[in-house]
C-alpha cells in the first residue's frame, strides 16, 4: 500500500454555471470542494463562484484583469479589493 503521493490526481471541469456549477464541483469532490480552482473571467459573480467551489484551505488562482471584484476578509469583515 502506497502513501498519498502514489494516488492518481483527478482533474474535473464543470460546464454548469452559477450555483449549479458550485454544486457540481461539490458533488464531484464528495462535498469538500476542489483543492485548486482557477478563475479567469474577472467578474464578481465568477469570483464568488470560484470561492464557493474551493475547499477550506484550498488554492484559488486568479488570472487576468478583474472588473471591480471585492472580497470580504472573514476575520475582520473588512472589504478586500483585489
Amino acid at each position: 500500500m502506497g502513501d498519498a503521493g502514489d494516488r492518481p490526481r483527478q482533474t474535473a471541469c464543470s460546464s454548469e454555471r452559477g450555483d449549479e456549477g458550485v454544486a457540481r464541483i461539490k458533488e464531484l469532490t464528495g462535498r469538500p470542494g476542489a483543492h485548486s480552482v482557477v478563475e479567469a473571467v474577472g467578474t464578481q459573480e465568477s469570483f464568488m463562484r470560484a470561492v464557493g467551489a474551493t475547499r477550506g484551505g484550498g488554492h484559488l488562482g486568479y488570472v487576468g484583469v478583474n472588473h471591480d471584484v471585492r472580497a470580504e476578509r472573514r476575520a475582520t469583515k473588512a472589504p478586500l479589493t483585489l
